[in-house]
């Protein structure tokens, strides 16, 4: 089950539109990302990798160089991009060349998330591990090898990021979050309701460091004005014909 919501600064619901776009590939998608309105990648199942340069209406095929499916993709411009699924794969030249770098495979474990906070900065989520590069993701360190389940990077300005997650299983449902408030070079864990400790996050944005809205195992929506202190639920999505 996918959920998909925006939220505006008054809460205000306005009627959306949505567009079906064409895509080169019948293999599910995993991960989209947009740098720019126009400019966006994308990757997915067996290899899927693709990207656009007029905001989706046409949708190239890249080869990485690998088969398996890649899970997460971020790009910092229209040349420098990210793919991963165990090890990380960049291009410097809009895709038509990809190196594996970073020797982070060796360590395991899927790369659930990226983001990078300039060319040479930036952040992963790999096996519930977080790790920081500081030179365009050549080299990584360990910054936070808390043993969570939390596997959502959500970046916001104010050098703000949080971590979210959880899980759904073996009769346990838990949910988790965790907060840097120096572009990930420190962590700590959040202490949260027990309404949303006991239900897995499944996702998050944020508006600002301060406004973010997260939805649960059990379609609840919450939002947080004080940078995730305290949450109010705002609506429950129900689901039929």
């Amino acid at each position: 089950m996918l959920i998909v919501f925006g939220c505006s600064k008054s809460d205000v619901v306005k009627e959306s539109s949505w567009k079906i776009l064409e895509t080169p590939t019948t293999n599910e998608l995993t991960d989209i990302y947009f740098s720019s309105n126009s400019f966006g990648v994308a990757c997915g199942s067996f290899g899927t990798l693709l990207k656009t340069d007029d905001a989706g209406k046409i949708w190239q095929n890249l080869d990485a160089g690998v088969g398996y499916s890649f899970m997460s993709v971020f790009a910092v411009n229209d040349d420098e991009f990210f793919t991963s699924r165990i090890g990380l794969y960049k291009t410097i030249n809009s895709g038509v060349s990809f190196n594996e770098i970073g020797d982070i495979g060796s360590f395991g474990a899927t790369i659930s998330d990226i983001h990078f906070f300039n060319l040479q900065k930036g952040i992963i989520d790999k096996g519930a591990t977080v790790y920081l590069t500081s030179d365009g993701g050549n080299s990584w360190v360990p910054v936070y090898p808390y043993e969570s389940y939390a596997r959502i990077l959500e970046v916001t300005d104010n050098n703000t990021v949080y971590l979210a997650g959880g899980r759904t299983y073996d009769l346990i449902n838990e949910g988790e979050l965790h907060k840097s408030l120096d572009n990930g070079e420190t962590w700590e864990k959040m202490n949260l309701p027990d309404e949303i400790a006991h239900s897995q996050i499944t996702a998050i944005d944020f508006l600002s460091n301060q406004t973010g809205y997260i939805s649960t195992f059990e379609n609840k929506i919450y939002k947080t004005i004080d940078g995730g202190e305290n949450w109010i639920m705002k609506a429950i999505l129900t689901f039929g014909p």
